[in-house]
């Protein structure tokens, strides 16, 4: 391009950049970034959140960090969501709320998707109780919680075999509940062995037009193998085409490996033979470790 004397402009590297980082190559798009002013370009904000979103993407906080400190241009929101992602990642939680306090700072708007960042990073490593806390002090940054804020919290409650409350939260959030929040509820009342009360989920999914996926099945039919109920299991395999749905390699493991637990090999090889998908290390494992328990 130079040399046709037709030279590179911001789309150029903007694009350049932002496929560099979708292919992981971070080093040679901050690399890109470097050498723009070469060329009397400044990179824009846009440019900055692609490579800063990549390196919290692959755990690199503290580069990550660096570049949104040392940006040529102000930040914006999703630079500081970018950087607080990969912080609340790294459970780095001291340091996720120093960048909230330089948002403030900056007059930078704290919006939903912060706190949804931070609350379901701390439900993932079981610190429900300060997700709460979090979640209550929304309304003072003038933030409304959302489905996807729901739907870690009792996610995260249900993880914890807290299903009364995931349950009751689920009941009382002023959002129409979607997939993910069901599903979430559907792992509390599994883990709790409510097994009427998955059914009755399920039907209240129907109902208000939110389709169970394969998702929703396999924590059922995994949660009844684990519980050593695998008819009841195969029971409800045998209902997953009435939704449209078809079963996937996690479905069949879940079963296979019901199977072998209770030594029915016949049943577990079967069901592996037979399988609509191809099988995975994980579906011969699970027969093979039968066949060595029962010495065959």
């Amino acid at each position: 391009m130079v040399r046709k004397d037709c030279p590179p402009n911001d789309a150029t590297f903007s694009t350049l950049i932002n496929s560099l980082c979708q292919n992981r190559l971070v080093e040679y798009a901050t690399e890109v970034l470097g050498k723009m002013h070469k060329y009397g370009y400044k990179p824009d904000v846009v440019s900055y959140n692609t490579i800063i979103s990549c390196l919290s993407e692959q755990g690199r906080a503290d580069d990550a960090l660096k570049l949104l400190n040392g940006m040529l241009c102000k930040p914006d929101t999703i630079s500081f969501n970018a950087v607080f992602k990969g912080l609340c990642r790294a459970e780095r939680w001291s340091d996720a709320a120093q960048l909230i306090g330089k948002m403030i700072k900056e007059d930078c708007p704290i919006i939903e998707m912060t706190f949804n960042i931070l609350i379901d990073s701390l439900c993932q490593n079981g610190l429900v109780s300060d997700a709460i806390e979090v979640f209550e002090v929304m309304p003072k940054y003038r933030c409304t919680p959302d489905i996807v804020t729901y739907s870690s919290l009792i996610n995260g409650f249900s993880e914890q075999g807290l299903d009364e409350v995931a349950f009751d939260l689920f009941r009382s959030m002023p959002c129409k509940a979607d997939i993910f929040s069901y599903n979430a509820v559907m792992k509390g009342l599994c883990t709790a062995a409510r097994w009427d009360g998955a059914g009755e989920l399920i039907a209240d999914m129907v109902r208000k037009e939110c389709t169970p996926n394969e998702v929703t099945f396999n924590i059922l039919i995994n949660s009844l193998c684990q519980k050593g109920l695998v008819d009841r299991a195969i029971e409800v395999y045998e209902q997953i085409p009435k939704y449209g749905i078809t079963p996937d390699i996690f479905t069949y493991n879940a079963l296979i490996n019901g199977f072998a637990e209770q030594g029915r090999f016949d049943d577990a090889l079967k069901l592996l033979n037979t399988m609509c998908c191809e099988p995975d290390t994980i579906s011969y494992n699970s027969v093979l470790k039968g066949l060595c328990r029962a010495e065959r």
